[in-house]
């Protein structure tokens, strides 16, 4: 093989694997960004659950409270 063929086929390898290396890049840097999404997604919804259990939390103690009182109210 003679030297410009070989450094034709070098040329092409280099630019084949630049490609390659940018593309990776990109796919690497889209996946991030959508984990990134989907990790403020989940933030989200957890504290909305947290806030719902909050509620939830709030609403048994009231009642707990009013079940008290009600029973203290059939004793008189």
């Amino acid at each position: 093989m003679s030297l410009q063929i070989r450094l034709q086929v070098d040329a092409i390898s280099r630019l084949s694997n630049f490609g390659m290396e940018k593309q990776e890049g990109a796919v690497v840097k889209n996946v991030h960004t959508e984990t990134h999404g989907r990790n403020e997604n989940l933030i989200r919804r957890n504290e909305d659950l947290l806030k719902r259990n909050d509620d939830l939390v709030k609403k048994i103690e009231d009642s707990g409270k009013l079940v008290t009182q009600l029973h203290e109210n059939l004793e008189r």
